[in-house]
């Protein structure tokens, strides 16, 4: 949209065509646009219909018909090209004027100017434009002082004639401002689209690493400490099939929420749709009781305290609710180790939902886990509860760590 009313404005956004070479193909040749060559013309006609073909000079003889023609058609062919600066078409132009006046009082061209002005005002800003337009002062005046000669008026009628110079040239002058601060308001409009959608991708990719992690944190840390237990027990025992029975349930379980992630990012979503709802947190309390099942077969003893209260939430809150229950366990599984005691207890009233985990105790961390954790769960969990108005406290020692989190009721 921005682009299309940018070029009948007549101000790209954007660096010329004729000026971007693209690798591996030739540069295009520059093309004047037809409405510019067809202002020019038109301009260009009226000056020399406005003359009349008197060509007294000044101080005596007279020009060339064919001269000033040429002259016109040189002046305009510059303020045709627009790859060339502004200020250099007006230069051209403001001497082109002031040099005729001079020279062939007949002879008074000013839509030349009137057109390097508006260029100038619909291209550089007003401070930078002012000094141009005051020096446009001088051919006016020397073209109303030949006017005013010429016909014989009096000074009434040199004023009035200076006065409409004047005008014509507050009128130009304004339009130029009027194209150049529409141009800047596309061009800001443009940016903040712009700001706009790379913050959205931003905050997609962020969510999209939040959701990825909680994922694969718990689930990886389990399968890593059943799989190292199992390696440690002798060839035979039953707990080594015990352990590979949780280790299959686990990544199944894992790639189950995984496909459900994937699938919303490669399907449009539906109008009614939830990120949340898509990624495991339909039934809350079958995910926790199989996070708990996986957590104590990794050697953690887990108990939860009203956990049916919460299966009545909404998708976001159930969501959330999941993801913090998830992070915790993950955390003592890795800091904690086998024989933590984890208690999470699940609490609702009128104004909020809060879960508290506590988990105490345990062996420590477990060397097979000791390339785990990057510090962006907890981080990830107060970002989530963020977006819904909540917020999170997390404090321990190496035997005690406690997580609070506290979601505001009827913010999902």
């Amino acid at each position: 949209m921005v682009p299309p009313v940018a070029g009948l404005l007549g101000v790209p956004l954007t660096e010329p065509v004729s000026t971007r070479v693209e690798s591996g193909a030739a540069p295009r040749r520059w093309r004047p646009r037809w409405s510019r060559v067809c202002v020019c013309l038109a301009a260009a006609a009226l000056d020399l219909a406005m003359w009349g073909g008197d060509g007294s000079l000044r101080w005596g003889g007279a020009a060339p018909t064919w001269v000033v023609v040429i002259g016109a058609v040189a002046v305009f062919a510059v303020l045709l090209d627009e790859r060339r600066d502004a200020p250099t078409g007006f230069a051209v132009a403001w001497a082109y004027s002031l040099a005729w006046g001079a020279l062939l009082p007949h002879y008074q061209p000013f839509t030349a100017l009137l057109l390097a002005l508006y260029e100038l005002a619909r291209r550089i800003p007003t401070r930078r434009a002012w000094p141009y337009l005051s020096a446009s002062a001088a051919p006016w005046l020397l073209n109303a002082a030949n006017a005013a000669a010429l016909s014989g008026v009096d000074r009434l009628g040199t004023a009035l004639n200076a006065a409409l110079w004047a005008v014509l040239t507050a009128l130009v002058w304004m339009a130029g401002q009027v194209t150049y601060r529409n141009a800047q308001m596309l061009r800001l409009r443009d940016e903040v689209f712009a700001a706009r959608l790379h913050l959205t991708r931003q905050q997609d990719r962020v969510a999209l690493a939040r959701e990825l992690h909680d994922v694969l944190s718990h689930t990886i840390g389990a399968i890593t400490m059943q799989a190292a237990g199992a390696r440690a027990l002798p060839p035979g025992d039953p707990r080594v099939t015990d352990a590979l029975g949780h280790i299959t349930a686990t990544s199944t379980s894992a790639m189950q929420e995984l496909r459900s992630l994937l699938g919303f990012l490669s399907e449009p979503p539906e109008p009614a749709d939830e990120p949340s709802a898509r990624t495991g947190s339909g039934d809350l309390v079958a995910h926790i009781g199989a996070l708990v099942d996986s957590t104590r077969a990794c050697g953690l003893r887990v108990s939860t305290v009203g956990l049916q209260a919460v299966a009545a939430l909404p998708p976001a809150e159930q969501h959330a609710v999941l993801r913090v229950v998830q992070e915790s366990l993950a955390n003592a599984l890795r800091h904690q180790g086998r024989g933590c005691r984890v208690g999470i207890h699940f609490q609702i009233d009128d104004d909020s939902v809060v879960t508290h985990v506590v988990s105490v105790g345990g062996a420590g961390r477990d060397a097979a886990l000791s390339g785990h954790g990057c510090g962006m769960g907890l981080r990830g969990i107060a970002e989530r509860l963020a977006e819904l108005g909540g917020d999170v406290e997390a404090d321990g020692t190496a035997q005690a760590f406690r997580v609070r989190a506290r979601i505001p009721a009827g913010r999902a």
